[in-house]
């Protein structure tokens, strides 16, 4: 096993109040534009619950052949101020990484300051920790420009 693990830490700021950031952050309509990295990509919500103790599925990757599951496992929902939960991503019964995420929706004058801190132990070696990390700032920064330019 070729392991390997990561951490860091995103702030950003956002034109819009928390609620506003964690409905779109929840939406699955809204999940799906904003959160694959590029436009070659796609992220499919397949079951959708967020609250304590619920869960959640998507399958992403290369709109030609999206092979890659995640897992998610709510632990702490207090809207709309933070939330945290684990991602077990997967292709086919391989288990290639496991995530825990926070993410705070802090209220600013200016709307929100998002925090999203991601600890990352990838089973397959440090690109899947390159892929995690970029794949998030990419999809953070698709959510501030959908819910910046909705507004």
């Amino acid at each position: 096993m070729n392991l390997g693990n990561d951490r860091f830490t995103l702030e950003r700021g956002i034109a819009a109040a928390p609620a506003a950031v964690w409905a779109a952050f929840f939406d699955p309509k809204a999940r799906a534009i904003w959160s694959p990295p590029s436009p070659d990509e796609v992220f499919e919500v397949l079951e959708h619950d967020p609250r304590d103790g619920g869960t959640g599925l998507h399958r992403c990757g290369p709109k030609s052949d999206p092979t890659y599951m995640v897992e998610t496992r709510y632990h702490k929902l207090d809207e709309p101020a933070s939330v945290s939960f684990t991602e077990i991503v997967r292709k086919g019964d391989m288990p290639l990484t496991a995530s825990q995420v926070s993410v705070v929706f802090a209220a600013t004058e200016a709307g929100t300051r998002l925090t999203l801190d991601v600890y990352t132990t990838s089973f397959v070696g440090d690109g899947m920790l390159a892929g995690t990390k970029g794949g998030w700032t990419t999809s953070i920064a698709n959510l501030i420009h959908h819910i910046e330019s909705a507004s």
